[in-house]
């Protein structure tokens, strides 16, 4: 587990197996370069397992879904589900939202339309024929039949197991404990079994990037003797 060095050769390691961080490893390692994911414990069994994992425009503004990064990322999202080889467990069975009113509903769909959106207005008799489960409806909503959901576990081990074909090395069961500096600059970071150390470190573990990052602030780096046991996995 523990690369006694610094040098521009090591990975980089990527800290977290979110989606977050499995989209970074899989495109790093893409384009050639190394790349060992650290993961404390399964594979997206955080804040992305139990995400809504929701692909699409509904209730977002129509100036929103048009600015060139949101449109940008749906580009890419289409890519992604050509290119991984493992099922990311697709739904696009379209979306149907509402507004307080109808006539913010109305004007919710007429904006969107006016950019070109696919966002349909329908009334109570088509809402209920898809949403049958409704105890009431409304008068009108909008509904965006492009959009759809993911299943976030199956998205996250789809981008892993892309990366490990491009080479990337992945381990769970591997908890980060802090960050390793020399001088100014980010090393490693320190595990249960002992320093790992890489070119560059990228910080993906959700809610513990604040702790992570704090350390390489606040405490000295420290080099621990490690046994030779090898983490599990993934």
């Amino acid at each position: 587990m523990t690369h006694p060095n610094g040098r521009n050769d090591s990975p980089i390691l990527v800290i977290g197996a979110g989606v977050v961080g499995a989209s970074i490893a899989y495109h790093l390692a893409r384009i050639g370069l190394r790349v060992t994911v650290l993961e404390h414990g399964s594979v997206a069994g955080g804040v992305t397992g139990n995400s809504f994992a929701w692909v699409g425009l509904s209730k977002s503004a129509a100036e929103t879904y048009s600015d060139p990064f949101r449109r940008g990322a749906a580009v890419e999202f289409d890519r992604l589900e050509r290119e991984l080889v493992e099922p990311i467990g697709v739904r696009r069975r379209g979306a149907i939202t509402w507004e307080e009113t109808e006539a913010e509903t109305r004007a919710f769909v007429d904006a969107h339309r006016a950019l070109g959106h696919p966002v349909d207005l329908i009334g109570k008799e088509e809402i209920l024929a898809r949403e049958p489960g409704l105890r009431t409806a409304p008068v009108v909503a909008a509904y965006a039949p492009d959009d759809g959901g993911v299943d976030p576990v199956a998205f996250a081990r789809s981008l892993l197991r892309g990366a490990e074909e491009y080479g990337a090395t992945v381990y769970s069961d591997v908890s980060a404990r802090g960050v390793l500096t020399k001088g100014m600059r980010v090393c490693g970071v320190m595990t249960a079994d002992g320093p790992v150390y890489g070119s560059a470190t990228v910080l993906a573990a959700g809610t513990a990037i604040p702790g992570l990052a704090a350390t390489s602030r606040s405490t000295p780096p420290r080099v621990a003797s490690s046994d030779s046991r090898r983490p599990t996995h993934w």
